[in-house]
């Protein structure tokens, strides 16, 4: 791996600090954060790694098939969740607070595999970048005590992209993909054929 001296850095404390983990769930779509973390986690911890998928309406059906084929191809343990947001009231109604609705209930299906697994800790791939936006999710993973070890080692999306490059991971350069409700305007009713 041919890096420049601060993203050699940066990487060794992220590994470092994975390390410190007993073990490890990844919250793991199939994007380049989270594709990379959940790579370096199987790296330094083998099978106390588990990366989790969670399978609702707004995740499209070719990027959770896409996931899987990666999370195989780098041998991943991998568990798919059926996650069903449409069945939240509060969530479907869209207000400017859906992100922060969808990650409080897809954070106690992430805890209750995380526990029946006997894993410690959940971590995601919120980057530095990630905190000069709009990202009441992010809010509720911080209030729920997920762990964000980019932020912590200072990982940019460009150091993230650098990493997942050099590493081989064929999503090093894939767009960021938001989910299907982001489509839709705030305010406007989420339904399955909207989002279809």
């Amino acid at each position: 791996m041919d890096l420049n001296g601060g993203l050699e850095r940066k990487l060794m404390d992220l590994k470092r600090r994975i390390g410190e983990r007993r073990s490890l769930l990844v919250s793991y779509s199939g994007g380049v954060d989270s594709s990379l973390l959940a790579r370096l986690a199987h790296d330094v911890l083998g099978e106390r790694a588990m990366a989790v998928i969670l399978d609702s309406e707004t995740y499209p059906r070719g990027e959770l098939e896409k996931a899987v084929a990666l999370a195989e191809a780098i041998g991943l343990r991998l568990r798919v969740e059926r996650f069903s947001i449409l069945d939240d009231r509060d969530f479907a109604l869209n207000p400017p607070t859906r992100c922060y609705i969808c990650k409080k209930r897809a954070i106690a299906i992430l805890r209750r595999v995380a526990l029946e697994e006997g894993i410690d800790c959940i971590a995601d791939g919120v980057n530095a970048d990630d905190l000069d936006d709009y990202r009441p999710g992010i809010a509720a993973c911080s209030e729920e005590g997920i762990w964000h070890p980019f932020i912590e080692s200072g990982l940019t999306k460009k150091d993230i992209r650098s990493l997942a490059r050099d590493l081989g991971l064929p999503v090093w350069d894939k767009p960021s993909s938001a989910c299907l409700a982001s489509r839709i305007p705030y305010n406007e009713r989420i339904t399955e054929e909207g989002l279809r």
